[in-house]
């Protein structure tokens, strides 16, 4: 028994350390509240639910410059975590990476927000665990859609583009978001989004959510939807690429404002484990034109560190920061030549 025992700790101290290095940090705490409960068990009878209390995620304000339509020459950055992530995620020290983005690029105004989804993933032993699809559509109802009548996050701050900085499972979300975007209202809204920078997503799975989705299984824990989504090669995964390698045709054929894709990888591993290896089939990225999107691998950064730039004369934050100019820039261009907000320009 003693044995047994033994060695059960070992498979879960292995699980918690394999783990640990596959999520952002967030100071060894699951994040807030449990998962959402099926919509359909909301009645709103005229009143206004808290849209916390449906979808376990919210929208946190960094930083507002304006509202309505003053919104339609300014551009919004949305940060997104990974699986345990919070507020800690892009944090080092003082220096909030969130905080010290530029307040104006190209004349142009830039607001910053965050995304703060709920799991419980160290409560192995409860009842509740968020799945991929809830998060996402999380997401996606506060920014796109109402609540209760209320108005959404996009009507009232109408920006000229958002674009989402995803760390670890934050760029899967955000890339799975834009894809519920084009389903739910079409390639117009989609344009609206114009890049996804992803930090050690794992676009094509991740060996160490093998790993641990096994080690759970060996341990009789509750199974974990979010690991399972991340493991190597999934069928999720590999619809997702063929998804958007799809909709980058016909966003192509409309004549659409682009949605480029950003990839920083890590160099260096955490506890000698590589978190996010190299993509081994690039084909689950490629877009439309048969091009990479631009992938920059950082030595010397681990899979937690991507996240978080020490200043802004970081790698890391230079590297982001050069492309938020190209594409704010890229982004008033078209504004100036296609005329006002029209987004794709062969949908009538």
């Amino acid at each position: 028994m003693f044995i047994v025992g033994r060695e059960l700790m070992k498979f879960r101290l292995a699980t918690l350390l394999l783990l640990s290095a596959f999520i952002s940090s967030s100071g060894g705490r699951a994040e807030g509240a449990g998962p959402a409960q099926p919509i359909d068990q909301y009645e709103i009878r005229g009143n206004v639910i808290p849209y916390e209390s449906v979808y376990p995620a919210e929208l946190e304000t960094i930083r507002q410059s304006c509202q309505w339509s003053a919104c339609r020459s300014a551009h919004a950055v949305i940060f997104v975590h990974g699986i345990f992530g919070g507020d800690d995620t892009f944090r080092n020290g003082n220096f909030d990476w969130r905080r010290n983005l530029p307040e104006q690029i190209d004349g142009s105004a830039v607001d910053v927000y965050s995304v703060k989804y709920h799991t419980q993933l160290f409560k192995w032993l409860g009842k509740h665990i968020s799945s991929l699809d809830e998060v996402v559509y999380a997401l996606y109802h506060g920014i796109e859609s109402r609540v209760g009548g209320s108005r959404s996050f996009i009507e009232m701050r109408p920006y000229r583009s958002i674009g989402f900085i995803g760390h670890s499972l934050g760029g899967n979300v955000a890339i799975a978001y834009l894809h519920t975007v084009k389903t739910e209202q079409g390639h117009d809204e989609r344009a609206r989004h114009a890049y996804i920078i992803t930090l050690g997503a794992p676009l094509t799975g991740a060996q160490i959510a093998d790993v641990g989705s096994w080690l759970k299984e060996r341990l009789h824990m509750q199974r974990d939807p979010l690991l399972e989504s991340l493991q190597r090669d999934n069928t999720f995964l590999r619809m997702l690429a063929h998804w958007r390698y799809s909709e980058n045709l016909k966003a192509t054929r409309f004549q659409c404002r682009r949605v480029h894709l950003y990839l920083a990888r890590e160099g260096s591993t955490m506890y000698g484990v590589p978190v996010v290896p190299e993509l081994d089939h690039f084909d689950f990225v490629f877009d439309s034109s048969g091009a990479a999107p631009a992938i920059k691998t950082f030595s010397g950064r681990n899979h937690e560190s991507l996240a978080k730039p020490a200043n802004k004369d970081d790698a890391i934050y230079k590297w982001v920061d050069g492309i938020l100019h190209e594409e704010i820039g890229r982004v008033n261009n078209w504004n100036r030549t296609n005329g006002g907000d029209r987004l794709c320009r062969r949908i009538y």
